[in-house]
């Protein structure tokens, strides 16, 4: 609307409509999608500052909207030291590219600790970044899945290089009757004054590695 003036008197104004219902439409879905996504969808700012935050993000990390927005987002919800210093470099790195996904861990409000897959594209105005939005799934169950898996291989590779040192100096039934726990409790023992002899070869370790063991017999 622009004021007409004649003779330093308003005399009227020239207004101009435009139909805008397409745009205003197309911001209430995408808005809607955001409020109903089940994941935690969040907007950054330059400064990391919040400027959105859904109820999903509500409900992962437990702080309303009202006491996120305007907080920096790795002062809020990366408070162990160990994971703030991942988090702000993260945040400093994810301003190189235009998308950016890792896995990781964060606090909430309670101070309780989750696992989440973050992915985060970067927003573009008139061509500069003012920000990013970022989503957060909660991928705790995964993650101790894997730790639990992870910890069972390490387990079974111990079980099998103690298996190993034991069927270097014991013979293979002995070894793997301590392993299995087969040896019985109530076998009866008795102490004897024993004398032992080790002799070595000069030499036979290095010629043993180079025979096959018929040859070495």
């Amino acid at each position: 609307s622009v004021p007409i003036v004649i003779d330093g008197d308003l005399v009227g104004a020239f207004a101009m409509f435009e139909d805008v219902g397409d745009l205003v439409r197309q911001r209430r879905f995408f808005e809607s999608l955001i409020e109903m996504s089940p994941a935690a969808v969040i907007m950054v700012d330059e400064h990391v500052n919040v400027s959105l935050w859904n109820p999903g993000a509500e409900q992962l990390f437990g702080y309303s909207a009202a006491e996120a927005t305007g907080a920096n987002l790795d002062d809020l919800i990366a408070k162990d030291p160990e994971i703030h210093a991942e988090a702000t470099a993260w945040s400093s790195e994810a301003w190189e590219g235009d998308s950016f996904r890792r896995i990781g861990r964060r606090t909430r409000k309670d101070g309780s600790l989750v696992d989440v897959e973050i992915v985060a594209v970067r927003v573009l105005l008139e061509g500069a970044p003012i920000g990013f939005y970022i989503i957060y799934h909660d991928i705790t169950e995964l993650e101790q899945t894997r730790r639990r898996l992870e910890a069972r291989i390490d387990e079974q590779m111990a079980e099998l290089v103690r298996t190993g040192e034991l069927a270097r100096f014991l013979p293979t039934q002995v070894a793997e009757g301590l392993l299995g726990g087969h040896l019985r409790s109530d076998e009866s023992f008795e102490r004897r004054r024993i004398t032992v002899l080790f002799a070595d070869m000069v030499g036979f370790t290095d010629l043993a590695e180079g025979l096959e063991p018929e040859e070495l017999a």
